[in-house]
């Protein structure tokens, strides 16, 4: 169930960069950063306790370096945003909701997979996050019965409206 985006090339309106290094490494992390949100983090709770049980780096995935695409193109849009202090706008917040090009790209590569596996080409549920363990489930590569199971105590907070 494992996916990598191999090329992401962005054209970003940050008005007019003060520091392009910098800009263009707040727009990367905040795309890496939506691939995190999008593909990796899932938050699970303690149904009776209210207890985070993903609370450290084993159980909650954030992105690493691994995760960067391979090919990485910033490029800035040349216009001005007149209004804004020294013509500029924000540089690291906008990108994040970029990555989900790469949640639509993984919608259809998953089709695509369902369909080598026999699974039809029926429309499918996809909820962010949509983690390795739902690419491997949703393609039937494994069954829920499989040891990634979650623990029956555990619940995910944004399925049931926490």
């Amino acid at each position: 169930g494992e996916s990598n985006v191999l090329s992401s090339s962005m054209l970003y309106d940050c008005g007019k960069s003060l520091n392009p290094l910098i800009d263009c490494g707040q727009a990367e992390g905040g795309f890496v950063m939506g691939l995190g949100y999008f593909l990796r983090e899932r938050l699970l709770v303690d149904k009776d306790t209210g207890k985070m049980e993903t609370d450290g780096t084993w159980e909650y995935k954030i992105p690493s370096f691994q995760d960067v695409p391979l090919n990485f193109d910033v490029e800035f849009f040349p216009r001005a945003h007149e209004g804004g202090i020294s013509s500029s706008k924000a540089s690291g917040e906008p990108p994040l909701v970029l990555a989900t090009s790469a949640f639509c790209a993984l919608r259809c590569a998953v089709a695509a997979a369902r369909e080598q596996f026999g699974k039809g080409k029926e429309f499918f549920q996809m909820d962010a996050p949509f983690t390795p363990r739902d690419i491997a489930l949703t393609i039937g590569a494994i069954s829920d019965k499989t040891f990634f199971k979650e623990p029956a105590d555990i619940i995910d907070p944004l399925l049931c409206g926490a």
